[in-house]
């Protein structure tokens, strides 16, 4: 299958108009933050990248995250990158980059 087909992005626009990555096979979810619009307010239990896109420094937060891997994290990552024209986005955590 290809990753277009895995993929969706969410928006709620009550939560002043939040992205996320949806992947609806293996179910992983990723919160997009755009730092320069709202602050993270991170949650302990959940992963945490940050990349920029555009010359905007995002910040992407799992959702539910129940140790499925954190390989089909960064491909949700690295899938959004691609669909913002940022290919080449450097994913990173506090410590390197992946």
């Amino acid at each position: 299958m290809d990753n277009n087909e895995a993929y969706s992005i969410l928006r709620f626009p009550e939560e002043g108009n939040a992205v996320i990555v949806y992947n609806r096979i293996s179910g992983i979810k990723v919160r997009v933050i755009e730092i320069s619009k709202v602050a993270p307010e991170f949650k302990d239990t959940e992963m945490h990248f940050f990349g920029e896109c555009k010359g905007s420094p995002l910040a992407f937060e799992t959702i539910g995250y129940n140790d499925q891997g954190i390989d089909l994290v960064t491909d949700a990552i690295r899938w959004y990158a691609e669909y913002c024209g940022e290919a080449d986005m450097k994913i990173r955590n506090v410590e390197f980059d992946l």
